[in-house]
């Protein structure tokens, strides 16, 4: 069963607070490095799994390391770094026994300067937010991994589909199963069109691409994305179906288009259609309407996640909205979204 961290109350007497997760963080530089830390402090938003530290060496060099509650595979860190390069930490286990009792993990990473998009100045300026949204595009666009999508569709994609359509008549969560029901012709829809995606090529997709895991500087270039631990490979475009809440903004549980949306919208898109390797975009606009089928396949996974205790509810409003959308390849000069 997955633990939370509501408060530091939920984690050990060892570290169950500021003072002493600092304490544990220079000490743990210290044995894994070798090098004293004259200092560290908590980041301004902390994940519901873990506690993160910005260290400060004797050098005045700044690292990261985080304390969790589960272990990371860091293989997909690893992979993600090789493909998109040091806009991915680096990350290393670091090995404490008196922890791991406790079942806390700690991992070694490499700072990467920058705020939170959501921190930062481009959250609420039109100019600043276009130019993330682009150079997301570009960073994303080095993410290739494969030229077929067969078997990630057959075995992950298709599967999680027919797993909404039962989760539609559990009567033994019939809460869920009602919040699913409405979206029972798209769910059909997208399974009857998802071998189009076998064509598409694979690319490295993070698993929850948002405004708290993208790092920007001050003029509005990311300088990292992180939190890649439940990343995979999905065919191109579903690791994409986050550009809906990337440029656009939810206020009150209402999905909002602020100004300058479609300018970051197809900002985004140009940016990492232009990045691809030739060959590989000679594909993708070979197949611009499997492209569109997987970014609203991404949006329905990821918005009725049947793994989830529940589904985001500002989520569910916007998705029939989300469902109609067209990419800037397909659409023209129309609208985004239809209706």
């Amino acid at each position: 069963m997955t633990k939370f961290i509501y408060s530091d109350s939920d984690l050990p007497a060892s570290l169950n607070t500021g003072a002493k997760q600092i304490a544990k963080a220079k000490e743990l530089i210290r044995s894994h490095l070798n090098i004293r830390a004259t200092k560290a402090r908590g980041v301004d938003i902390q994940g519901f799994f873990s506690r993160t530290l910005i260290v400060t060496l004797e050098s005045g060099e700044k690292v990261i390391v985080q304390l969790r509650v589960e272990p990371l595979d860091i293989d997909i860190f690893q992979r993600a770094r090789q493909a998109l390069g040091d806009v991915v930490p680096d990350i290393a286990k670091i090995r404490d026994e008196a922890l791991e009792r406790e079942e806390i993990w700690p991992y070694y990473m490499s700072f990467i300067p920058g705020r939170t998009w959501r921190r930062s100045a481009a959250f609420c300026n039109r100019a600043l937010n276009v130019t993330c949204a682009k150079s997301v595009g570009r960073i994303l666009s080095r993410g290739f991994v494969a030229y077929d999508s067969t078997a990630v569709v057959e075995g992950t994609i298709v599967p999680r589909l027919r797993m909404l359509q039962s989760a539609m008549i559990d009567e033994e969560n019939r809460p869920r199963a009602n919040q699913i029901k409405p979206f029972r012709e798209d769910i059909q829809r997208l399974l009857d069109n998802s071998d189009q995606l076998k064509i598409l090529p694979l690319f490295i997709s993070h698993a929850d691409l948002n405004h708290v895991n993208i790092l920007v500087q001050e003029d509005g270039e990311v300088s990292g994305i992180v939190d890649w631990e439940l990343s995979s490979d999905l065919p191109f475009g579903m690791g994409c179906s986050r550009i809906h809440d990337l440029v656009g903004r939810f206020t009150d549980g209402e999905f909002h288009m602020p100004e300058g949306f479609e300018e970051g919208e197809r900002g985004f898109w140009e940016a990492i259609l232009d990045g691809i390797p030739t060959d590989v975009r000679q594909v993708l606009d070979a197949n611009l309407h499997a492209v569109q089928t997987s970014v609203h396949i991404g949006t329905l996974l990821e918005t009725l996640d049947i793994q989830c205790d529940s589904f985001n509810p500002a989520g569910l409003k916007a998705l029939p909205k989300f469902l109609t959308y067209r990419i800037p390849a397909l659409r023209g000069q129309e609208p985004p979204y239809i209706g």
